[in-house]
């Protein structure tokens, strides 16, 4: 997501370990890990790396976090310590042997809810972004070579778990 990524984002509760828990990994890295859990399995093992990248921001003066719509103003405004993280790369592996990356940050400019998957197997690959949550891209192993590669499944009330993305009665 890009909402933190300028600097002049008010220091909201999502910034601060004692009430957040954590930064980015908490925040969104817990969605991934969802997404990762129910298509794959239970991760046994992890290797992480966090970073801050604004180490402080202006301190919030309301008490509703606008997700970085709200700016703190010029350089000169009383500023906090960040001491949460705001990316976190992570290598994951699954209790069936597979192997994965799991990546989340809330300073990407250009992405509002960035959240996707890869899956890469034997009998093909799938890739799903959820800002296009209508659209499942397949490619299947077995296509002839003059039609391989990823084609767009449109989603729907139809399809497993449609209604949740098209609440329409």
């Amino acid at each position: 997501q890009d909402w933190s990524a300028d600097p002049n984002s008010p220091l909201s509760w999502r910034f601060q370990k004692k009430i957040a828990g954590s930064g980015a990994l908490g925040d969104i890295g817990t969605h991934v890990v969802d997404f990762a859990r129910y298509l794959v399995g239970e991760i046994t093992d992890v290797n992480a790396m966090t970073k801050t990248w604004i180490p402080e921001r202006p301190i919030q003066t309301g008490g509703i976090d606008k997700l970085g719509t709200v700016k703190g103003g010029s350089n000169d405004v009383p500023k906090a310590a960040v001491d949460v993280d705001d990316e976190v790369i992570t290598m994951v592996k699954f209790e069936n042997g597979a192997m994965g990356t799991i990546e989340a940050t809330r300073n990407a400019w250009g992405r509002n809810n960035f959240l996707t998957f890869e899956i890469h197997g034997e009998k093909g690959s799938l890739y799903f972004n959820y800002e296009r949550r209508d659209e499942l891209q397949v490619c299947f192993a077995d296509d002839p070579s003059d039609a391989k590669g990823f084609r767009t499944v449109y989603t729907g009330p139809a399809t497993p778990y449609g209604e949740g993305l098209w609440p329409i009665p």
